[in-house]
């Protein structure tokens, strides 16, 4: 159910559109594969909107039972059914896309909620022995984990990499700043029931750029060729590989003659950070080694959600269900980002109990954007040709796109370092922004030219980007008799940071929700092409076909 409420807006006398939307109870039951109730329990209930799919009542049934009955499961490993004689005859779950329907608001009428059985990991190293891990639960942070603290186990992709290893003398983690390399790292060495050997190029002194002298302190002498007298497997995890690339004889040598004279317990995991100064390229070698990418470190939807519901998240007083869906959906995934989120947050309110609204106009500021140099890196620069220009502007607005065929030199090093940072990601021959939080981080360079005043109202700031319009671009995009919209909204977004000043944070594809600012409990929703931040605090909204249309907050 939606509550529609339209007003009008006195300082420019547009319509303000208020949309609530309603929460209602479902009942379900947790069963087994068998339909036979889970652990003994009982029906329960959770709230999910109106309007929620199947996807979102399951989501919501992990989260109240993720720290008891579901602690050893992910949200997307139980499957939902109607009828609990569709599980006993093994007939198909619902679709986690499809609508949950109307009823179930009582045991006679309530969902049956899936659990599959536990599985144990049976991971072979050279079939000499399993790689296990213990239930221990350790903390994510920027560098590396608190083993004091709660936090992810991040199981699945433990798994991954242990069955990399059963046949594999060499895994690759290659990864751009905030990935968790490290902490993953770290926690392989603090849950794996087998020896395990952390070396860095900075973990003593002096620092060191030959990996050969680097697994010196392993026990492995290339030059002896010598190493542990141990029956068991080893892993060796050299971090922070790319400040030894100088040397790239000594990969060569680690790379290719390993296999002939250490023993084939012995093992190595290497990570390395795209570099964005330049320099070095990774050895050759890499290329053939197995790799866990950017790809693989992000995180799901749910252990977003468990990271900032969890101790070393979001404080309690902040752990508002707007704020946390606002982070979640910018950082995409990005354990970095994540974390620099929360950070940015709790500097912010340090002293204080900040309200639902001020917690999600500070995280949509330009303050907290600036923290995220730590992962996205601070040293690039603007595009040069109008091609690229174009390009990264289709990619802001668009989504994926095309590559210009043909770039000039300082343009093509602006592309590699983008990519190399993670801020853009190639996805089947198509380029595009890695997340929300990338493209408003990347704006300062790809409109560098800001107003010094803000504009007088919302009215004037509309007028200007209209009359700013290129109608030589919109001509060039006319399809069917009309421009596309994404050439509208990248001609937007261009007259939007022309005329107004750079402590307005401009966020693109703000479909989230807000606070209602008359406290009435309900909330604002919609798919608002560009929220400005700042002193503004104002949504719009682009129709095409139709007209203007803002909402502001």
């Amino acid at each position: 159910m939606r509550l529609n409420t339209t007003l009008h807006c006195r300082q420019c006398g547009g319509i303000i559109f208020f949309c609530f939307k309603m929460n209602r109870k479902v009942c379900y039951y947790l069963t087994d594969e068998e339909g036979k109730a889970y652990e003994g329990v009982g029906a329960d209930a959770v709230s999910v909107s109106t309007e929620a799919d199947v996807s979102d009542f399951r989501d919501a049934v992990w989260g109240k039972n993720r720290n008891n009955k579901l602690k050893d499961f992910d949200a997307s490993d139980l499957k939902v059914y109607s009828k609990k004689e569709d599980i006993v005859n093994k007939k198909e779950h619902l679709k986690v896309t499809g609508p949950v329907g109307d009823g179930h608001a009582d045991e006679e009428s309530a969902l049956y909620v899936v659990v599959p059985k536990k599985t144990s990991p049976t991971n072979s190293l050279s079939n000499l022995s399993a790689i296990k891990f213990t239930t221990n639960q350790v903390s994510i942070e920027l560098n590396g984990i608190n083993l004091e603290s709660f936090c992810l186990g991040r199981n699945e992709l433990l798994e991954s990499i242990s069955n990399s290893l059963s046949v594999n003398r060499f895994v690759l983690f290659s990864s751009p700043a905030g990935s968790g390399k490290t902490s993953v790292l770290q926690l392989f060495q603090n849950l794996a029931k087998v020896k395990c050997i952390y070396l860095s190029p900075f973990a003593s002194q002096p620092a060191t750029t030959n990996c050969l002298e680097l697994l010196l302190k392993a026990g492995i002498d290339f030059n002896a060729k010598s190493f542990p007298a141990i029956a068991e497997p080893l892993i060796v995890m050299i971090d922070d590989a790319q400040f030894t690339y100088t040397n790239k004889d000594a990969w060569s040598s680690l790379v290719k003659t390993v296999p002939i004279w250490l023993p084939s317990s012995i093992k190595f995991i290497i990570s390395a950070t795209h570099s964005l100064k330049g320099g070095v390229e990774s050895p050759v070698e890499f290329k053939s080694l197995p790799a866990f990418n950017r790809r693989h470190f992000l995180l799901s939807e749910a252990e977003a959600r468990l990271f900032l519901d969890s101790e070393i998240g979001l404080r309690s007083d902040m752990k508002y269900e707007s704020l946390m869906q606002s982070i979640i959906l910018q950082c995409g995934g990005l354990i970095g980002a994540l974390r620099l989120s929360v950070d940015g947050l709790t500097a912010e309110f340090q002293k204080s109990h900040p309200s639902e609204n001020k917690s999600l106009l500070y995280y949509l500021s330009a303050d907290s954007v600036s923290r995220m140099a730590r992962v996205f890196g601070s040293g690039h620069s603007s595009p040069i040709d109008d091609n690229f220009k174009n390009f990264l502007a289709s990619c802001f607005t668009s989504g994926l796109t095309a590559a210009p065929p043909i770039l000039g030199t300082d343009d093509a090093v602006c592309l590699s370092n983008l990519q190399k940072a993670g801020l853009l990601v190639e996805i089947d021959g198509l380029i595009g922004f890695s997340s929300v939080m990338a493209r408003r981080y990347f704006i300062q360079w790809l409109f560098p030219y800001r107003s010094s005043t803000p504009p007088e109202s919302l009215n004037s700031l509309l007028k200007s980007c209209i009359q700013n319009l290129s109608r030589s671009l919109l001509v060039q995009s006319v399809v069917d008799g009309f421009p596309k919209e994404a050439t509208f909204q990248h001609l937007l977004m261009e007259g939007l940071a022309k005329f107004t000043p750079p402590n307005c944070a401009i966020c693109p594809e703000l479909s989230k929700v807000f606070p209602d600012g008359n406290q009435t409990g309900g909330h604002i929703s919609g798919e608002i092409d560009f929220y400005l931040n700042g002193s503004l605090r104002w949504g719009i909204e682009l129709l095409v076909l139709g007209t203007w249309y803002w909402r502001t907050y």
